[in-house]
């Protein structure tokens, strides 16, 4: 149903826009306790209130908010969900006016319809139920049976982890695959430890385990996970802490190069994804109607009939708030799982998704189309699988696809920093495959000059990370953005400075040193009032971002080093036209080996004077004299250009 507050958005008179569309607007005031409590039974409050509580903003009860309904219609378009009218509530702190969430609410006629409803009621206050097992068996089966993307990402022969756990009515123990083959598929888990004393597979245990345990003395978020298991007809599941013995260092790097194998085999990953620890269970309570309205009358002068409303499941702001902003996916470890995985089930805060190459889908849209496509979903997003692992021919593109990767992962959370490479390497290792590249320390060889060029996001207050080198991404425990050489599709981009050597270790053990051709240019970074370089041409066009906060103590010598720039196409437009230039802050650790210390990315932009048609002569002085000093051979002119060792 919808509260009072909320229904009247629906009320509004309807004014007419442009194309056949039209809108009404609603604000109103209210407060966190409101919300919460019409939030049980107002499917827009609930979607307000998770979107809040899943952002874990600290709110006290009576602290003024502001709403502010919209009520829409698209306009006829083709697709699925376009031609439907919507709604969408936007939560303001009525003191600072910070946009906090905007959930999208969808509206489908039921009266007077003969076309089947494309939204499903949930009937069930648990996601444990047998309907939201139903909703999982139908998802896994039609997969199997249709999907051919799914089938091809998933390798045909038969391949078993060293050690899975094996369900036998009220009981589980550990078997060795090799020793008691499984006669059926597996299933994998992700959930978070969260810091909980939970049980594990130890050199002590691991006996106790191959003997057997009841489900009942297992964490909440283990047992749920054995109930859907046998819930789905499958006997066999894979769960890290209890199939790699945590206390064997060899045991563990020996499992830990499994790890595409395991995901990638695995018939479905369940994924604790609103758990914050193995205690948390996997199952949640809820209230059915906060999911699906029941039907309401509308008579605005453009919409007349009976509708239901329904969030939009599907849509970016949603899936960012249920899925990517969720406990689990903020773990490094489980970027990974989620990608490899060829089907994942997410349980969220109030309902089961589906996710795999060729459907996302939740409970309340079983259909599983893309709701309002227009919206873009943000970082890994649904449909994860044809996106990311679905490797295009171009390489460039498949490249640019790392670039997503780099900057999902990179703001997760590790508990040993120094797990930064191998927790991704299930991912690598598929790529690598792909690709047929050469990957040291987060970069391809293919598309080192590019990817050398990564930026701290947000600000320079990172740690340094002493298990990849400064050249690293990996070398920084923060979020981070990579360029992409997709992104410059139509403009001219032309390399300034080129690798020309790798040392080996970093492909091995993330460490060693690059060597690059270009040229360096002597510059002063000034700390205050906030962090910009002094030098030739650096005037009014430089942004810089330094990798880490004791840049600004640097005690040796800067220098700048220009890696690529791109050239706006001259089309005659002259807003089109633009110039882009990136590189490298580098410090001087020792001049006469030529060996440097990276310390921050510099970027350099302009545009053309709209009368005079030029540009500014700061710019072009300092990219003609970049120009001058490249190398004029491919060996490289060794009087205007260095080569430089990056530490």
């Amino acid at each position: 149903m919808l509260c009072g507050d909320c229904q009247r958005v629906f009320e509004q008179k309807a004014e007419h826009g442009h194309g056949g569309r039209w809108f009404a607007e609603s604000n109103w005031s209210t407060s966190l306790a409101a919300i919460q409590a019409h939030g049980a039974t107002c499917v827009a409050c609930h979607a307000v209130m998770r979107g809040l509580r899943e952002a874990d903003l600290e709110l006290e009860d009576d602290r003024p908010l502001s709403l502010r309904g919209i009520l829409f219609s698209p306009g006829t378009h083709d697709g699925l969900f376009e031609s439907m009218p919507y709604a969408t509530f936007d939560v303001s702190d009525a003191a600072s006016q910070k946009h906090l969430y905007c959930p999208c609410i969808l509206l489908e006629q039921v009266d007077g319809q003969e076309k089947q409803s494309l939204f499903a009621p949930v009937e069930s206050t648990s996601t444990g139920s047998l309907g939201t097992q139903r909703f999982i068996t139908s998802c896994l089966e039609h997969c199997l049976a249709n999907h051919e993307v799914c089938r091809a990402s998933r390798a045909q022969e038969a391949w078993f982890p060293t050690r899975l756990i094996e369900i036998e009515g009220p009981n589980a123990r550990l078997i060795v695959t090799k020793e008691t083959p499984p006669k059926g598929p597996y299933i994998s888990l992700s959930h978070c430890w969260g810091g909980a004393d939970i049980i594990k597979c130890t050199e002590k245990t691991l006996p106790e385990l191959r003997k057997g345990v009841r489900a009942s003395d297992l964490p909440a978020t283990f047992r749920d996970a054995l109930s859907a298991t046998r819930s789905l007809g499958l006997a066999y599941i894979w769960i890290d802490s209890l199939c790699i013995v945590q206390d064997s260092p060899s045991d563990w790097a020996a499992e830990s190069k499994t790890m595409l194998n395991v995901y990638q085999h695995s018939i479905l990953n369940l994924a604790a994804t609103q758990s914050r620890n193995s205690h948390t269970g996997l199952f949640v309570h809820r209230t059915p109607g906060s999911l699906l309205s029941g039907p309401f009358p509308i008579s605005n002068g453009a919409l007349s009939g009976s509708f239901i409303a329904v969030e939009a499941a599907l849509d970016e702001p949603y899936w960012t708030a249920a899925v990517d902003n969720a406990p689990l996916n903020t773990r490094g470890w489980v970027l990974q799982e989620r990608v490899i995985s060829p089907r994942v089930a997410h349980f969220t805060s109030d309902q089961v998704i589906w996710d795999c190459a060729e459907l996302t889908a939740a409970e309340t849209v079983p259909s599983g189309a893309q709701a309002m496509p227009r919206m873009v979903p943000l970082g890994i997003g649904p449909k994860r699988g044809s996106s990311l692992l679905k490797v295009p021919p171009e390489q460039d593109r498949a490249l640019g696809q790392w670039g997503t990767i780099v900057k999902a992962y990179s703001q997760c959370h590790l508990t040993v920093p120094s797990d930064k490479v191998v927790a991704l390497s299930g991912v690598v290792d598929y790529l690598r495959l792909k690709l047929r590249d050469k990957f040291y320390a987060g970069l391809w060889r293919a598309q080192m000059e590019m990817q050398l060029c990564w930026i701290v996001v947000g600000s320079s207050a990172a740690k340094r990370n002493a298990s990849a080198p400064s050249w690293s991404w990996m070398s920084v425990d923060c979020a981070v953005d990579t360029p992409q050489h997709h992104q410059y599709d139509r403009y001219v981009v032309r390399l300034l400075a080129k690798v020309v050597d790798v040392d080996e270790t970093a492909e091995t053990d993330n460490k060693g040193s690059i060597w690059l051709r270009g040229v360096l240019s002597p510059v002063t970074l000034e700390a205050q009032p906030q962090p910009r370089l002094i030098g030739p041409g650096m005037e009014h066009l430089v942004d810089l971002s330094l990798d880490t906060a004791d840049a600004v103590d640097a005690a040796g010598a800067l220098f700048f080093v220009p890696v690529f720039d791109v050239q706006g196409p001259d089309t005659g437009v002259m807003h089109q036209r633009f110039s882009e230039l990136r590189g490298l802050l580098l410090e001087e650790l020792d001049k006469e080996a030529g060996r440097y210390l990276r310390r921050g990315h510099v970027f350099a932009s302009a545009r053309p004077d709209m009368n005079s048609k030029q540009f500014p002569e700061s710019c072009l002085a300092f990219l003609q004299a970049v120009e001058q000093n490249l190398p004029r051979s491919s060996e490289g002119n060794t009087t205007t250009s260095r080569l430089i060792s990056i530490t």
